[in-house]
């Protein structure tokens, strides 16, 4: 079941339509859907798509040679094999399509992992020689920090290549109803406020069950993944996942104000200042201040919440 994320779609098709080379960043939090917008874009499409895991080098390159072996001959495919990934992105850019090729590096941060300087050589390749083919390709990944220091920051190895990228969000509460369609007005209240709104967390939602048998089966229990889900988003990110895991607990509880956080871990305001940053810049949190003010950045009315429906019902209940 494929919902909404009609102007993501949108922009793919318009880079596909591209007679140039095009370049798509693709980057989110885990289980947002990121992989399910892949799928739904390259289903009819000539296409190459990675998923890399955190297996050695040699695997993922083998992964990627069978799906090249797919667009050439029999004769050729036999005794096709290279020596690095960079080999493998030339032969694609000598290669001559029909149509334009989509090419997917699916958890793009993992390679990046695995092989220090992968984005180098990556940038590297694309500058000499992809650049100038007939392919569209898609660097996707889940852990937005690497994907900030690989591809988007401005000190980036890839950075300025891309010429489009979606930063895929959680969906609007207004499609719950589309993934759970017989479910009663308030239980999608109740859902919201504790489901949230990523799509794989709503397709572990049992219509059939009771919104208090849902959370109890689906979140409390200790053998479910949504019960570790919080802790293991934060690690992923996180090398001090400690401190920030205290910051959210606190917000969490309705510790809005940096004072009151601060207060509550018995630590100094100016001690938060850099943890509350890094979840900002990650998504996790959000601060509002009062349309009033001049000069929002320096307010120090700002109230932190945390943006997530479901991480903010974890860290309060679980």
């Amino acid at each position: 079941m494929f919902i909404n994320r009609t102007t993501e779609l949108k922009a793919l098709e318009e880079e596909y339509k591209k007679d140039t080379a095009t370049f798509t960043v693709i980057y989110g939090r885990r289980r947002v859907g990121k992989t399910a917008l892949i799928s739904e874009y390259i289903r009819h499409k000539n296409h190459i798509y990675l998923y890399a895991t955190e297996g050695n080098i040699g695997e993922q390159l083998r992964g990627f040679t069978k799906q090249i072996k797919k667009f050439v001959s029999p004769q050729i495919a036999k005794y096709l094999k290279f020596e690095s990934f960079t080999d493998a992105f030339e032969f694609l850019a000598e290669f001559e399509h029909s149509s334009k090729l989509v090419l997917v590096i699916d958890e793009y941060q993992n390679l990046c992992k695995l092989e220090q300087g992968f984005s180098s050589s990556l940038q590297r390749v694309w500058d000499l020689y992809l650049s100038h083919t007939n392919i569209h390709l898609i660097l996707c990944g889940s852990v937005l920090s690497m994907m900030h220091s690989e591809v988007l920051a401005y000190n980036a190895p890839l950075y300025g290549r891309r010429t489009t990228n979606i930063h895929l969000k959680s969906l609007h509460f207004q499609y719950i109803s589309s993934f759970l369609p017989t479910v009663s007005k308030e239980d999608l209240m109740n859902i919201y406020a504790s489901f949230g709104t990523i799509p794989k967390y709503l397709a572990e939602y049992d219509s059939k069950q009771s919104f208090i048998k849902n959370i109890e089966n689906r979140i409390l229990d200790k053998n479910t993944y949504l019960y570790s889900e919080g802790n293991f988003l934060l690690k992923q990110e996180l090398s001090d996942a400690g401190t920030y895991f205290a910051i959210l607990e606190s917000i969490s509880k309705g510790n809005t104000k940096v004072g009151n956080i601060a207060s509550n871990l018995s630590k100094p305001s100016t001690y938060l200042t850099p943890y509350l940053q890094k979840l900002l810049e990650l998504d996790i949190l959000i601060k509002e201040v009062p349309i009033t003010e001049t000069n929002p950045l320096k307010s120090k009315l700002g109230r932190y919440k945390i943006k997530d429906k479901f991480l903010n019902f974890w860290f309060y209940y679980v």
